[in-house]
């Protein structure tokens, strides 16, 4: 048979080609950025370099937090975190970044397979608009995925997670919605969103296992440090998250990319005078509108079939984008390095030949 016509038979008849299309192009761009970077030392990936070498810090009960020694690249999130990349940094930093992008590689493929068995439960039936709309999405998405390739974030994988505590959620499986939403906090703390919407929902088993799991996670460390090293790591992220939220409170600042920031800079309200006292309130304002929405939304889409994929797809879409990246920060002469893996990253690399 014709290769292009037993592509087109698969196409039709395969639901899960797209998957394996999607797959097989992380794992071949992959092979291309090693070829291409090998000279350099391999593949960029700046910000999970913080991680691995927090991992290690981790494992030895070292202080993970030296903002004079790491300078832009300190680690921000919490010890529990750090946990997550602890298998990694028992390799090579080398083949633990090959590691990583494999895992990531699985992690988006998997997070495309559980959208599918969320949105469209039938999506067996028909092969052929399967793919048509998963290589849609990618294509969509692919931006936001390459963002996460080309520094090595963890945006996608929350993302992943977020849709997997969806599915969960559906399946009304409450302990492990606890469990993988309290893990996704001490990443970032996006996931606290779900709880009002657990609440309204009167899902209160799985604000029950989400505080307990909480509670274990938090006291994970402790088996590495001991208790007073313990609470000043604890006190350090905490520490960090407000010095994050604190930045963001200057909505004109070009690096804040917060919802209420890019609507002051991008819309007429940017013509009024920065010190004004309306943009104390505007956040207040904002998020009042928002969770009118969010009621409407829950309490107009109730009756649907599948309500619960309508109200998480919405919150997701509440949340800061899963991949994005400030690239100015990386133009600064403490990201140097970030930058320069930015371009030498196959998209761009004639840009800056």
């Amino acid at each position: 048979m014709n290769p292009f016509k037993k592509i087109a038979l698969w196409y039709r008849t395969r639901w899960f080609f797209s998957l394996a299309v999607i797959a097989g192009s992380l794992c071949l761009l992959l092979v291309l950025q090693e070829l291409y970077s090998f000279r350099s030392g391999g593949i960029g990936f700046c910000d999970f370099e913080v991680y691995y070498r927090a991992a290690g810090r981790l494992l030895r009960g070292e202080n993970l937090y030296r903002e004079a020694e790491d300078g832009h690249f300190v680690f921000k999130y919490s010890p529990t975190a750090a946990l997550l990349f602890i298998p990694f940094s028992l390799a090579p930093l080398w083949l633990a970044k090959i590691l990583y992008w494999l895992f990531l590689s699985f992690a988006i493929v998997a997070g495309y397979c559980l959208s599918l068995f969320i949105v469209a439960p039938g999506f067996r039936e028909n092969a052929a608009r399967t793919n048509g709309m998963m290589l849609l999405a990618a294509i969509v998405m692919w931006p936001h995925i390459w963002a996460e390739f080309t520094f090595g974030q963890v945006n996608y994988l929350l993302l992943v997670a977020y849709t997997c505590v969806a599915w969960l959620f559906i399946r009304k499986k409450a302990a492990g919605v606890g469990a993988l939403l309290a893990f996704t906090i001490f990443i970032k703390p996006y996931g606290l969103i779900f709880i009002p919407y657990f609440v309204i929902k009167k899902r209160f088993r799985e604000v029950g296992w989400l505080l307990v799991f909480f509670g274990l996670f938090f006291l994970l460390p402790v088996a590495l440090y001991r208790s007073s090293e313990f609470l000043f790591q604890q006190r350090e992220w905490l520490s960090n998250i407000g010095l994050e939220l604190g930045g963001k409170q200057d909505l004109l600042r070009e690096g804040n990319h917060t919802f209420y920031s890019l609507l002051v800079r991008y819309s007429p309200l940017d013509f009024i005078a920065a010190d004004s006292r309306f943009f104390s309130v505007l956040p207040f304002i904002v998020v009042a509108l928002l969770g009118a929405l969010a009621l409407w939304i829950f309490i107009r889409g109730a009756g649907l079939k599948n309500a619960a994929a309508l109200d998480f797809a919405f919150m997701l879409s509440l949340m800061p984008l899963a991949a994005s990246r400030r690239l100015q920060s990386c133009c600064s002469s403490s990201s140097s390095g970030c930058w320069e893996a930015w371009k030498r990253s196959l998209p761009f690399r004639r840009l800056y030949s």
